[in-house]
C-alpha cells in the first residue's frame, strides 16, 4: 500500500475506559472511571486525518470553493482535497530504494509528506493555491 500522507500516530493520548467495582443502584452494569491511555499506531493517526478533512469541507463549504459544488465541472471534491492535502503537508525526504535522493515530491515511507492542518488551512484560505484553489474574497 502506498501512502498519500502520513499523520502522528506515536504515543497519542486517548481517553481510556476502565471497569470500576462499583455498581450503578439498580443496574447490573459497572460504573467506568475516567482514565487516558497513550496508544500508537494507524488507530490513532487516521482520526487526525479524517477530522483535517471534516475541517477542510468546512472551509470549502464557507468560501464557496468551486470544488464544493457538486454541478461545477472540472475537479471533483476528492481530487481537491487530496491536493490540498500534499500541498499542506510537511515533506520528509529519504533516499528511495533505487539509491536515488527524491526532494520535493513523493516518497514511499511519507508520501507527501506529515500533514500540517495550519498549513492545510493557510493553503485554502489562500485563493489560488493548490485543490483548485477559488473561492470568493
Amino acid at each position: 500500500m502506498k501512502p498519500w500522507v502520513v499523520a502522528p500516530g506515536s504515543n497519542i493520548n486517548s481517553a481510556q475506559h476502565e471497569e470500576s467495582s462499583g455498581i450503578i443502584p439498580g443496574s447490573e452494569v459497572n460504573r467506568a472511571s475516567d482514565d487516558y491511555t497513550q496508544l500508537s499506531g494507524s488507530s490513532m493517526s487516521t482520526p487526525a486525518v479524517a477530522g483535517m478533512v471534516a475541517i477542510m469541507l468546512e472551509i470549502g463549504e464557507m468560501r464557496k470553493m468551486p470544488f464544493m459544488d457538486e454541478d461545477e465541472p472540472g475537479i471533483e471534491r476528492y481530487e481537491a482535497i487530496r491536493s490540498f492535502l500534499a500541498s499542506g503537508s510537511e515533506f520528509r525526504n529519504e533516499w528511495s530504494t533505487d539509491g536515488t535522493f527524491q526532494e520535493n515530491n513523493w516518497n514511499t515511507r511519507y508520501g507527501f509528506g506529515i500533514i500540517d492542518g495550519g498549513k492545510v488551512a493557510s493553503e485554502m484560505f489562500d485563493t489560488g493555491t493548490g485543490g483548485g484553489g477559488g473561492g470568493e474574497e
